[in-house]
């Protein structure tokens, strides 16, 4: 049912009298359509039936929520049922989440393909910038949407991708000026945009409906296989809390066919991350996937501390950093570090806002004054928790559950091709064998303040391919400074928008091997706060061709380098190459003072190096 792809882009806009013919090797009969309550009867039917398997018949299925629901698709307490969905496109009319799974076992789905109409993003091209670089003008491409969307990444013409260099334009604003022409404003634009630059520009969920095309809540063993998200108002998949353990298997986040009429392919999928995971038990296996062109994250593992609020006994009062982390369960571990005590949860008694959790008035004025990204500043509902022995921190300490970290993932085999990280938060994980193209990079961060709690162990980077890295945009004071990057870092109290770098134990056994990162202009790998790091069989080539961006400068990273190294404890450095750098590189390999114990003399094999 290829056909049915290929045709697509007529249709979305074309009348259903007007659908084109499918055509394959077998038939050439007219495109099947049905509205959506077809395909929630079918999904109904196979439910309540408790059958094993449900066949989709292939075709378009076309509509928004039903009735009272705010999701168009959704599958509560569903289990060992596999959903064959070849050929099925799901076309969603409402700007609003595709397909709700929740309270799931073993639930299986292949061959669905989900995309919307109208497009949760449009694009064009920059026609005008203003003399003072505080606005552009995008003349919107013929067959997208005529919308003021304001999220807008620059993209560069001749790679569409995003511009290196590009700075966070938050809080850019929209208007529609003329026919066909978005004005965005924001002061920093002109920094980067230049006329005849693509920029693309997305949206969210409408007000009052859920975002994200595919949420995966509170289940188990969840399988996509041959799945495939076009676009989507917000995230492409989330999975969140529960067991986890789930496995996506060529699974696709790529661009759709061209809208009707249009002259461009689209440059943007989802408008947030392509894939999410957080809070699981235990983490993903994520093996032959495509993303592409994604807003924001391409695959993340993310987690989160709670700040420990109240204790009496073996009862404690705790609030997640997270909003979206409040799903702690009995059994789970408490812990400030890879080497402290732990506690076991043995109730969730209550969730409860702070002002009803019994809380000192000296904390509710630390949590209501708190500003963003302090250590105070965390969510307004506390979990009210009954431990096996008394918490073994005092109140405004930090604590963190390993239990809820998505723990064990492996991502392999998979092939990026878009702007943003891959970004890991938890250990016991393995990224392997896949081939990452104008990416940021690597990120192993826990990305919490620097007094938060966070511990990250055995953890394996190897066999990747990582070319053009750096297309995040340039943050002098992020410390996720290099292509491949294991980074913790700290606010420095004696010097106000100074970082420093955590010291060594957030990470534990970290193997980073036999990976090939070419053409990056800045530092290529980048390890802080870890102990027993091997780093060996690296191959960093046709680096500093270019000025080095600023990433991490506040951290007092010289991006003039091919390896950087500080707050260690153990590193054998063996046998890694730099080859054919450019002209900017100025050494390679920066090894701070405070690393310890580095094996084999930190021998690093440079071949054309600048003198």
């Amino acid at each position: 049912m290829k056909c049915l792809v290929s045709i697509f882009a007529v249709l979305l806009l074309a009348p259903l009298a007007a659908l084109p013919a499918v055509a394959d090797a077998k038939t050439t009969e007219q495109a099947p359509i049905h509205g959506m309550e077809e395909l929630r009867a079918l999904l109904a039917n196979a439910v309540s039936k408790q059958a094993r398997e449900l066949v989709i018949p292939p075709g378009i299925y076309r509509g928004g929520p039903g009735k009272d629901s705010r999701t168009v698709l959704t599958l509560d307490h569903v289990q060992d049922l596999q959903i064959k969905a070849a050929g099925v496109i799901m076309v969603c009319t409402r700007l609003t989440r595709a397909l709700q799974i929740e309270h799931c076992k073993n639930l299986g789905i292949s061959g669905l393909v989900i995309t919307y109409d109208p497009l949760p993003f449009t694009q064009g091209d920059i026609v005008k910038v203003a003399d003072d670089g505080s606005w552009v003008e995008v003349k919107i491409h013929q067959g997208y949407p005529l919308k003021a969307y304001s999220r807008i990444d620059v993209v560069d013409h001749t790679t569409r991708m995003r511009k290196r260099g590009m700075p966070f334009l938050w809080g850019a604003k929209a208007s529609l000026t003329e026919a066909g022409v978005v004005r965005v404003t924001q002061k920093d634009l002109g920094k980067i945009a230049g006329v005849g630059d693509l920029a693309s520009m997305s949206t969210g969920s409408e007000a009052g409906f859920p975002c994200h095309g595919v949420v995966i809540a509170d289940s188990e063993a969840t399988v996509l296989e041959d799945f495939t998200v076009h676009c989507a108002p917000g995230m492409g998949i989330l999975e969140s809390g529960g067991e986890g353990r789930a496995h996506f298997n060529r699974v696709r986040i790529v661009p759709g066919p061209s809208p009707a009429g249009a002259t461009e392919p689209p440059i943007l999928t989802t408008s947030w991350d392509a894939i999410q995971h957080k809070t699981c038990r235990q983490g993903p296996l994520v093996e032959n996937c495509v993303i592409k062109d994604a807003g924001d994250d391409s695959w993340s593992i993310q987690a989160s501390d709670y700040l420990v609020l109240k204790t009496e006994g073996n009862r404690a009062v705790v609030a997640a950093r997270d909003h979206g982390a409040n799903n702690l369960q009995a059994g789970d571990r408490l812990r400030l570090s890879l080497d402290s005590p732990e506690v076991t949860i043995r109730q969730v008694v209550r969730k409860i806002a702070r002002q009803e959790a019994g809380l000192s008035p000296a904390v509710l004025e630390q949590l209501n004054e708190a500003k963003q990204y302090s250590s105070w500043r965390v969510s307004a509902d506390c979990l009210e928790l009954m431990l096996d022995k008394p918490m073994p921190c005092a109140v405004g300490a930090s604590v963190y559950s390993p239990d809820r970290h998505a723990e064990g993932y492996i991502f392999r085999n998979n092939q990026v091709h878009s702007s943003g990280r891959i970004l890991l938060k938890s250990g016991n994980g393995v990224i392997e064998n896949n081939r990452l193209t104008d990416l940021h990079g690597i990120m192993v961060c826990p990305e919490i303040p620097g007094d938060a709690a966070a511990g990250m162990r055995h953890i394996i980077i190897r066999n990747n391919v990582l070319i053009a890295p750096g297309h995040c945009c340039e943050n002098t004071s992020s410390a996720q400074a290099g292509a491949i990057a294991v980074v913790a870092e700290a606010r420095d109290p004696k010097n106000k928008g100074r970082k420093l770098f955590r010291p060594p134990g957030l990470f534990e056994d970290v193997l980073i091997e036999n990976n090939s990162i070419q053409d990056s202009d800045g530092v290529g790998i980048l390890v802080t706060s870890a102990r027993h790091v091997v780093i060996k069989n690296n191959r960093i080539s046709g680096s500093h061709q270019n000025p080095p961006l600023r990433f991490g400068a506040a951290a007092g990273v010289d991006q003039g380098c091919a390896v950087y190294l500080a707050q260690c404890a153990g590193v054998e450095f063996t046998d890694n190459q730099v080859e054919k750098p450019g002209r900017f590189l100025q050494k390679g390999l920066i090894v701070s003072d405070d690393v310890v114990d580095l094996k084999n003399d930190g021998k690093l094999t440079t071949q054309e190096a600048p003198p």
